[in-house]
């Protein structure tokens, strides 16, 4: 019976909290000032309804300048904050392959987003409705299922062997100390080592025939709780005399 551990990483879902966080503060300070502009623009037009259109252009122009300055900003923005998420998500691929296939989804998704933004004649408060932006920050959604849901699923039966292996040659080394140095005697020494050897032959033995077949059989309900646990133990103690 292998000992299987599911280990889970939490930077991919950490540095996503992070950058969609920083993203939405920037993108909203966006938004406010464009709505700012865009108040001042529709309050000049109302209150000079009377001037040609000509002369009323040239009042509003102004801002209409700045909110195209703030969108163009904020698409460099999205194009900065696509380029972060691809750096940081990189790291975590090891082909060439899986590289290029995340490049080309990001730069698919920026294509997307800005496309769709150019066809709407509306604000960035007014897209921010529909969270167009935040599609570049869909390729999280993979590694955060990937490591921090669904976690990676390790085997550690050989590191448990290994490590029973280790502390049963050191407890060996004292036992043999005490006895050098008649602290204990042969008798308890006899008795404290075939203690230690059962006891790293139960951690072995968990991965043998005799063990899973044993198993097997109790949860068939061939043996009981206590057969088992005396058959385990009668296996334990032939292991320890050879």
């Amino acid at each position: 019976m292998r000992t299987v551990i599911i280990k889970r990483e939490y930077k991919s879902l950490l540095a996503f909290l992070i950058l969609i966080s920083l993203f939405l503060i920037i993108r909203q300070n966006f938004a406010n000032n464009i709505e700012v502009l865009y108040n001042k623009w529709t309050s000049i037009q109302y209150t000079n309804q009377s001037l040609p259109w000509v002369e009323l252009e040239k009042l509003v122009s102004p801002y209409m300048l700045k909110i195209r300055d703030i969108e163009r900003n904020f698409g460099f923005l999205i194009i900065f904050f696509s380029i972060l998420i691809f750096s940081f998500l990189t790291t975590k691929l090891k082909s060439k392959n899986e590289k290029i296939s995340l490049f080309f989804i990001s730069s698919f998704l920026v294509f997307i987003i800005t496309d769709i933004a150019r066809g709407i004649e509306i604000s960035i408060k007014e897209k921010d409705e529909y969270y167009l932006s935040l599609l570049i920050f869909l390729p999280f959604s993979y590694f955060i299922y990937k490591e921090t849901i669904t976690g990676q699923k390790i085997d550690i039966t050989e590191e448990i062997k290994n490590k029973a292996n280790v502390n049963h040659y050191d407890n060996l080394k004292d036992l043999n100390k005490l006895l050098e140095m008649d602290l204990i005697s042969q008798e308890e020494y006899n008795e404290k080592k075939e203690i230690g050897t059962k006891e790293k032959i139960r951690i072995e033995m968990k991965d043998t025939e005799e063990y899973n077949l044993l198993l097997k059989s109790k949860e068939k309900g061939l043996l009981t709780e206590q057969e088992f646990n005396t058959k385990i133990e009668n296996l334990i103690s032939r292991k320890s005399q050879k």
